[in-house]
């Protein structure tokens, strides 16, 4: 694994670090904004008293060899235990790893893929009834949805796939003592362990892109 890739799964995946990997990064970080002769004592007993710097040995021990060692064997062990919650977004072109999980365009050769997007869907909450496929239910915000034709992006919960729509269907739902109108999308082509991740989200407040049949 390179930098570049460790990188990326620690600042958008820094859900899946250990408290004390996170504690190694904010110690590292403030080391490298604040400088300082940190060999003069009054100098490192203040920023240990402001909470800056840490002396926890556990701590100190994960950056022992480095920050970019630290940065490449934490990405590691994050992908080993949590390989469908990490989403490489490569460009479908070139196969070079773009700047962020949501990005559209590739910084490295200019390929564009925002025009696979066909609609754009907010979730409000999922579910599965036993036996059955994983519902999402919410509502369309830009464009149209068709039912064994479009796939559901999840990058939104960190899973490196898209999942086939097999049908859609009206719910009408009280909220606020008014009547609002959204649809449930029946998804197909997830594991337990993916389902179960998705339905924890609960709700998304971004939107997410429905793409057209691929």
């Amino acid at each position: 694994m390179n930098i570049e890739k460790a990188q990326y799964i620690i600042y958008y995946f820094s859900n899946l670090l250990s408290r004390e990997e996170q504690i190694a990064i904010k110690h590292t970080n403030s080391c490298i904004i604040r400088g300082g002769d940190f060999d003069n004592p009054q100098i490192r007993n203040l920023y240990l008293k402001h909470g800056w710097i840490k002396k926890d040995q556990k701590v100190l021990q994960l950056l022992l060899n480095g920050y970019d060692n630290f940065q490449i064997q934490t990405a590691k062990k994050i992908l080993e235990q949590n390989p469908v919650k990490v989403f490489f977004n490569n460009c479908p072109q070139c196969g070079k790893l773009a700047r962020t999980p949501l990005a559209k365009q590739c910084r490295f050769c200019g390929n564009n893929w925002h025009y696979q997007i066909t609609a754009k869907f907010r979730l409000s909450f999922s579910t599965k009834i036993t036996n059955r496929r994983l519902f999402l239910t919410g509502e369309i915000i830009e464009g149209e949805i068709s039912s064994n034709e479009n796939f559901v992006d999840l990058v939104f919960a960190g899973i490196n796939k898209r999942a086939k729509i097999k049908s859609i269907e009206s719910v009408r739902k009280i909220e606020n003592n008014k009547p609002l109108n959204l649809i449930t999308l029946q998804i197909d082509g997830i594991d337990e362990d993916e389902i179960q991740t998705i339905i924890n989200i609960g709700s998304s407040f971004n939107p997410i892109d429905i793409f057209k049949s691929i």
